[in-house]
């Protein structure tokens, strides 16, 4: 009996860890850039943006989670979006908005996810190295990501991080000190 119960709860404690961890994956994961507010009605699955992406960031949501699964989006913990944008130029729906690469588009345009920095992990902030890779690699270092405080440290500007996710890809702490968040409100 008590062998029996053991191995109800272990069984239990498995299937909720495996759902537990298909929610914390599409947690992370994001739409591309410049998707439209009603992205996940227009798109129409076709993953043309998939191909044409250069580094392979924008992949199908995981098979066995939520109803909708089968959008795409960028695990940015993995994978970066490098924001060239040729997304964009191949959606034949309107759910990805044509949009250039200039900085000054993509930072009016794209708003993917949010960089939230963990200073309990963060090499710069334990003391634990002087890092500044999260920085180096940010397309709008000085402005999404800047160094602060007597370290130096980085600290994440929330009104000007668009989300992808270079800054997370980059860190080079064990426990991944920067966590990509998919943006609640409306995307532009």
């Amino acid at each position: 009996m008590m062998r029996r119960r053991g191995l109800i709860a272990a069984a239990s404690a498995f299937v909720l860890g495996i759902f537990g961890l298909r929610r914390a994956t599409r947690a992370a994961a994001v739409f591309p850039p410049s998707s439209s507010v009603d992205f996940e009605s227009r798109c129409i699955r076709c993953l043309r943006c998939a191909e044409a992406c250069p580094v392979e960031a924008i992949r199908v949501g995981p098979v066995l989670s939520l109803p909708g699964s089968e959008l795409p989006v960028i695990e940015a913990q993995t994978r970066a979006c490098i924001l060239c944008m040729k997304c964009t130029e191949v959606c034949p729906t309107g759910a990805l908005s044509p949009l250039s690469t200039e900085l000054v588009d993509i930072r009016e345009h794209v708003k993917m996810g949010l960089a939230v920095l963990d200073r309990k992990t963060c090499l710069t902030h334990t003391r634990q190295a002087l890092c500044r890779l999260c920085f180096e690699v940010c397309p709008l270092s000085g402005e999404a990501i800047i160094l602060s405080g007597f370290g130096q440290g980085p600290a994440i500007m929330a009104s000007a991080c668009v989300g992808c996710g270079r800054c997370a890809e980059a860190c080079p702490s064990r426990a991944n000190a920067i966590t990509i968040l998919p943006y609640k409100g409306g995307r532009a």
